[in-house]
């Protein structure tokens, strides 16, 4: 989410909420303890009417990137 190094892989929609909590699609790699930003902390604190939301759009992101960095067409 912010550069620095993964820590956690959290899951966007929590375990609490069924199955799908254990999809692939539903997990975004999180800098976590140790790190100055700590944004695993941040998605705890913030709620997950917030967290969802913005999780979502920065996994959508960084799979954006990552098929532009490998020269596939994103649409």
């Amino acid at each position: 989410m912010c550069g620095a190094p993964t820590r956690e892989v959290h899951e966007i929609i929590p375990i609490s909420h069924g199955e799908i909590a254990l999809a692939g699609r539903n997990r975004v790699p999180l800098c976590g303890h140790g790190s100055a930003e700590n944004h695993h902390d941040w998605a705890h604190r913030i709620g997950t009417r917030v967290s969802i939301p913005i999780l979502q759009e920065k996994r959508a992101e960084f799979l954006r990137k990552k098929w532009v960095r490998r020269g596939e067409r994103v649409s």
